[in-house]
């Protein structure tokens, strides 16, 4: 009778293991807006009221996603010398930004910087805000602004432009009916920045933002 080697019969048991529990699994595949309403309705009429929450919550994220690439293809175009900063990708983040979509609208963020030199232009566009009827009391009072600031008009949508340091740093905030939108500028001139926010950009981002 052939003896195996110790050392043989050990790599045999190991690889044997290995074989026993290794498994190659195939990735789910991503369900689509429809199929997960679908399911969520399915849920709530067999009263599985978590499971219909959890699939509303999925297909909060994927409208939300798609909401937040329109907005951000409607931002206005770099000035020369400018580039806009590419997007980050926030599949990794599914549950938190259903959370954001329910409690606080779509916020959506952008950041152009100028190719030489310190100018920086941030963008942050709070779709659906809270915060916009409060700020919407201050473009229709303008006695409620201070003595840095401005009332600007965009035909039927409003504006605040902020002065925090002349020539260089401004801060314009737009309302667009329920939508806000704030605009910080870094190292250039108010001239820059109404030539970038100008009245066919903000039509755009309006158009955007009712989708």
């Amino acid at each position: 009778m052939q003896r195996i080697a110790l050392p043989t019969l050990a790599t045999l048991l190991l690889t044997t293991a290995a074989l026993a529990f290794q498994e190659r699994v195939s990735k789910p595949k991503a369900k689509d807006f429809g199929g997960i309403l679908t399911e969520a309705k399915a849920a709530f009429d067999g009263q599985r009221y978590g499971a219909a929450v959890g699939g509303l919550r999925d297909a909060i994220t994927i409208a939300s996603k798609e909401h937040r690439k329109a907005i951000r293809a409607a931002f206005p175009t770099a000035p020369a010398g400018w580039a806009l900063e590419a997007a980050e990708d926030d599949g990794e983040a599914p549950a938190q930004l259903a959370s954001l979509a329910l409690m606080a609208g779509t916020s959506v963020e952008g950041t152009y910087r100028q190719s030489s030199g310190r100018g920086k232009m941030q963008v942050t566009v709070l779709a659906d805000s809270p915060m916009a009827q409060m700020f919407s009391m201050m473009t229709s009072n303008p006695a409620l602004l201070d003595k840095e600031s401005e009332l600007v008009k965009y035909g039927q949508h409003s504006a605040v432009l902020r002065t925090r340091t002349k020539g260089s740093s401004y801060e314009l905030q737009l309302l667009i009916v329920d939508d806000l939108v704030t605009v910080s500028v870094e190292g250039a001139n108010d001239e820059l920045l109404f030539a970038v926010w100008n009245q066919a950009a903000v039509d755009k981002l309006a158009a955007a933002l009712s989708l």
